[in-house]
């Protein structure tokens, strides 16, 4: 199992504490056919240490809706961070709320737009049943 750590300033962590904002974690699901909501954080601070359930791809968005986690994710609902987990096990990432995520544009790492189909990214064509 992976980990991320998510840095951000204090004015970026008040606004997201502000505004009601979770973090979620987005992977591919057990039989591979869906991108599911893995975990989330409710206590969002200057920095968190995220656990991912996967060994090759997730996402990270934030969020004001309330989900679950195994709740299906069709489409990113916020700029999110892609993370190619089989090139690193361990990343390190920042948040800004004016300024979207940086991680150093080191080739594990993607920034993906709001409103992208989620299941592409994190499931290797080919693999889905449905």
């Amino acid at each position: 199992m992976a980990s991320a750590q998510v840095m951000m300033s204090g004015e970026t962590t008040q606004a997201l504490q502000n505004g009601g904002f979770f973090l979620f974690v987005v992977t591919a699901s057990q039989t591979g056919n869906d991108a599911v909501v893995s975990s989330l954080d409710q206590q969002i601070s200057s920095e968190m240490t995220v656990a991912i359930d996967s060994d090759e791809k997730a996402l990270l968005m934030f969020s004001t809706a309330p989900m679950n986690v195994g709740t299906v994710v069709s489409m990113s609902f916020s700029i999110g961070m892609l993370l190619d987990l089989t090139q690193v096990s361990d990343p390190q990432v920042f948040f800004d709320i004016n300024d979207g995520w940086n991680w150093g544009g080191l080739p594990w790492g993607t920034e993906v737009a709001p409103d992208s189909e989620v299941a592409p990214l994190l499931i290797p064509s080919g693999v889905r049943l449905a």
